[in-house]
């Protein structure tokens, strides 16, 4: 069977501060759920620090690249086998819709990963009807 990724979301209040703990928590990670794919959302801008990127490629994590705007994913370079993206909704607060030169955007950089044998997954968080069809758009505009 084939396994897919599992989110690790961290709170807002959990700053770069407690990595300690978070670097056991992704030890006992590796030991439970050996084969799976990890990513972790951070949702504080401390843990966006090229000494955290390492501590995950170190433990095989992924870094989500989310939108929300008081901690979205700067641009950094995927490291690893696989993109995880979430897609919270253009107007905050997980609403709206994102237009066709935003989603044509994201299906050519995930057209990159994928050419380069990455695994990419992509979920949209937004409003609901709106989620479908963005998800449709970046589907048909990846030729799916």
């Amino acid at each position: 069977a084939k396994r897919g990724c599992l989110l690790v979301q961290l709170p807002p209040s959990l700053r770069r501060d407690r990595q300690e703990e978070f670097e056991g928590l992704l030890e006992y990670l590796a030991d439970d759920a050996a084969g799976w794919h990890f990513a972790v959302e951070f949702r504080h801008l401390s843990w966006y620090d090229s000494a955290v990127y390492r501590m995950l490629r170190s433990h095989r994590v992924g870094t989500v690249l989310h939108d929300l705007p008081a901690s979205a994913t700067p641009a950094i370079d995927i490291a690893g086998d696989f993109a995880y993206l979430r897609f919270h909704g253009p107007e905050g607060g997980y609403r709206g819709s994102y237009d066709d030169r935003y989603l044509q955007t994201q299906a050519d950089r995930i057209s990159g990963w994928l050419q380069a044998g990455k695994e990419v997954y992509a979920y949209f968080n937004n409003t609901l009807g709106d989620a479908l069809q963005n998800l449709r758009t970046l589907n048909s505009l990846l030729g799916r």
